[in-house]
Formats: structure tokens, C-alpha cells, sequence
């Protein structure tokens, strides 16, 4: 099977899908808008049917389309819009045939959460959408089969992995299922899959005076680094590709993550990097472009944290960088970050992608090689990272 992954055109939000080389999926985010649904609407394209063409389904179950993995890196409308429209939650025993004018329903085999993401979005922003209530219901539902020891737990449509302890002790008990910081996952469905790692860097529990200080729902963003293999060699003999995926984290948690993993910068390497929040300038910057409630904006002068900037300059020769999101207007804060990012890529012969200007129309794909990750227009451009080179480890045990 031929790795990949895919970035969808859905305006400023995430959908990415990363398709394993043992053939399994990872989806993290979805922003499934209104208008998409509706074919006599033209604003949004269809990125619902779009995901839905690149699953397996499963012959045995009614030929349900299904998920392997969906991760949710937070819970705005824009990282979970269309959940309750396009996925079945609850018993997979209840998923049935959608009726007529209905979306058919993709079952999610596990989900991928972290239960501090919705912890901070209450306290911090008070409320969650409809779409982020569903997504943790279901995950709570999940949780209460596994530490009940029901054996269902074990069914597809019912596993959970939950990354990051919660507070409160509230993930004692399930142990097996946790991801802490600073561990590697390689497990899909409870079962190994040697074709990939994942290297979970945030969220991390913190003191209170800690949890004022990171105000904000982005800031409780499953930071993520993936290293994916190519083809039929495992990825502990050669890593093709690694991934770097962070949500909205802003500014403060990327100095935090750099911070704690001091002396590990390998741990931020990547072929392709997410830019965070849509290349919004909060990701590397504490000041504000414009100027906006009555405090005047920097501009220019707006400056550049250096730990957020190592954290997300960590470039291989040759990354892609690619943003989901429009392309930026001039002269704001998002044209800053854009150009920051244009640097990193430039410095390390790179490319800047960007889903809504390269790729309007269906999904920015970057293909896995052997010899690195490539586009369509940009064949094998990236040399892959030495096979004898570590895997990252974590080091320090705070947020």
C-alpha cells in the first residue's frame, strides 16, 4: 500500500488524512461545512464525499465505511464540524444504511482523545459546540466500557486510546489505553502496526497557576510528531516521512514543548509540518499585528518568539510546509507568519503549500517514498532521514 498523506481544502479549519503504508487510516480533524452536504451549493467543495471515497468499507458489516483512527486535536467547530452529520456514534451495532436524502455514516474504530482539551475549553471558554459535545460523549462512553471491563470494549467502534492523563486521577483504571507525553504510540486498533510512531509531545497537565498562564482552548492541542515508513521495510529500520501536527497550539505551548524537550530537537524534525492555527502569527508570536481593542498593533515589528520558532523550524531538507487555510491578505499578522514559514522552507529547500491555493478542488496530497515524501508536481524532492538515525524521547516530565 502507498503511504500518504492528504491535506482536504476546507477554507481555515483541518482535515488531514494520513494513510498508512500497512494500509491503515488516520484521520485527524474534519471541518465538514453546511454547504458541502447540499450539491446546490457550490461554495465549499464536497469533502465529505471526497473522504468517503478514499475509505475501505467492510463487507462483512453492510459495507459501512469506516475509519481506523480518528483523532481529534481539539474541539472548534472547525477541527470537529460535521461530526454528528457524517459519523456514526454509539453502538457499532446500531450503525444501519442511511435513509433516503441522509448522509451514509462513517464508523470510527478508535477514537484518539485528550481529555484535557475539553477540560481547558470549558474552563477557559465556557461551552462546548454540538459537534465537540458528541465527540465527548462518545469518547466518555467509550472510557465507561473500558473501565468496566465489558469485553465489547475491544470492538471496533467502541476502542478508545486517550492521550494524555486526565486530572483527578480520572484515567486510573485504564491504564493500557493511555498515552502519556513523551510516549510512542505504534498500536492501531490495539493491534502493532510497524509502519508508523507517533511521538505524543502535548497536552500535559499543569498547576493552576500554570493552566491561567496557557489561557485559551488552543493552547490544550494534541501536539503530535509521526514517522512514517514507505513500504514493506518497517519504519525502526527507515523512517520515510515525519509528520509534525500540533492543532491550534499557539505561542506559549510551543515554548513549553521546546523547553521540556531541551536537547532533543529531533523530536520536532519533520518532512511536513501543519503550520498551527492556520498560520495564524499567535503560534510564534505573543503580539499583535493590527491594531485591535484599543491597543495599537506592532506591524512589522511584531516579534518572533525564538523558542516557538525552533519548535516549528525543525526542517528537513526539502520539507513541505503546508498551511490549511486561505491565502493570507497582505499586511496582517497571518502574511507575517506565512512569510516566517516561507523562510524555514527556503532555508532548507523546501517548498510552502497552502490547501486553498494549491489544491482548491480535492485533497493536497504528499505522497511517501523510499526516497522522502512528493507531490504530484514535485517528485521524491526530500531525502529521507538516515535509517540508524533515533527516534526522539521526551525528556523532562513537566508541561
Amino acid at each position: 500500500m502507498t503511504a500518504s498523506i492528504e491535506f482536504f481544502p476546507v477554507g481555515n479549519g483541518d482535515m488531514t488524512l494520513i494513510r498508512l503504508a500497512s494500509g491503515k487510516t488516520i484521520l485527524v480533524d474534519i471541518n465538514i461545512r453546511k454547504k458541502a452536504d447540499n450539491e446546490n451549493e457550490s461554495d465549499f467543495p464536497d469533502v465529505a464525499s471526497m473522504l468517503k471515497d478514499r475509505l475501505e468499507r467492510d463487507p462483512d458489516n453492510g459495507n459501512l465505511p469506516y475509519v481506523d483512527v480518528f483523532m481529534l486535536s481539539h474541539p472548534d467547530q472547525d477541527h470537529c464540524g460535521g461530526l454528528r452529520e457524517h459519523f456514526h456514534l454509539g453502538a457499532p451495532s446500531q450503525w444501519s444504511s442511511p435513509e433516503d436524502g441522509k448522509p451514509e455514516k462513517i464508523l470510527i474504530r478508535e477514537m484518539w482523545s485528550a481529555p484535557l482539551t475539553f477540560r481547558r475549553k470549558d474552563k477557559v471558554d465556557g461551552g462546548l459546540t454540538a459537534d465537540a459535545v458528541a465527540w465527548r460523549d462518545e469518547a466518555k462512553r467509550r472510557v465507561k466500557l473500558k473501565k468496566g471491563g465489558d469485553e465489547k470494549a475491544s470492538d471496533y467502534g467502541n476502542m478508545i486510546r486517550v492521550l494524555g492523563e486526565d486530572v483527578h486521577g480520572k484515567t486510573e483504571g485504564i491504564e493500557d489505553v493511555v498515552v502519556n507525553v513523551g510516549d510512542t504510540l505504534s498500536e492501531i486498533c490495539g493491534e502493532a502496526d510497524s509502519s508508523f510512531t507517533a511521538l505524543l509531545l502535548s497536552p500535559k497537565i499543569v498547576s493552576e497557576e500554570e493552566a491561567e498562564e496557557l489561557a485559551g482552548k488552543n493552547n490544550s492541542s494534541i501536539v503530535m510528531q509521526f514517522s512514517l515508513a514507505a513500504g514493506e521495510k518497517a519504519v525502526d529500520e527507515h523512517v520515510a516521512v515525519k509528520f509534525l501536527t500540533g492543532g491550534d497550539a499557539e505561542v506559549d505551548i510551543w515554548k513549553r514543548v521546546w523547553g521540556r524537550n531541551e536537547g532533543n530537537p529531533e523530536n520536532f524534525s519533520y518532512h511536513v509540518l501543519q503550520t498551527p492555527h492556520h498560520c495564524s502569527l499567535g503560534v510564534l508570536s505573543h503580539d499583535q499585528y493590527s491594531d485591535r481593542d484599543g491597543k495599537p498593533g506592532k506591524g512589522e515589528e511584531c516579534e518572533i518568539d525564538d523558542e516557538a520558532y525552533s519548535a516549528l523550524s525543525q526542517a528537513e531538507s526539502g520539507a513541505f510546509i503546508v498551511s490549511s487555510c486561505e491565502k493570507p491578505e497582505a499586511n496582517t499578522g497571518k502574511d507575517l507568519a506565512w512569510r516566517k514559514y516561507e523562510e524555514i522552507a527556503a532555508d532548507n529547500e523546501g517548498k510552502k503549500l497552502c490547501t486553498m491555493v494549491d489544491s482548491q478542488d480535492k485533497p493536497l496530497k504528499i505522497t511517501i517514498t523510499d526516497n522522502g515524501p512528493s507531490t504530484t508536481e514535485n517528485k521524491s524532492i526530500v531525502g529521507a532521514i538516515p535509517p540508524k538515525v533515533e527516534k526522539g524521547t521526551s525528556e523532562k516530565p513537566y508541561a
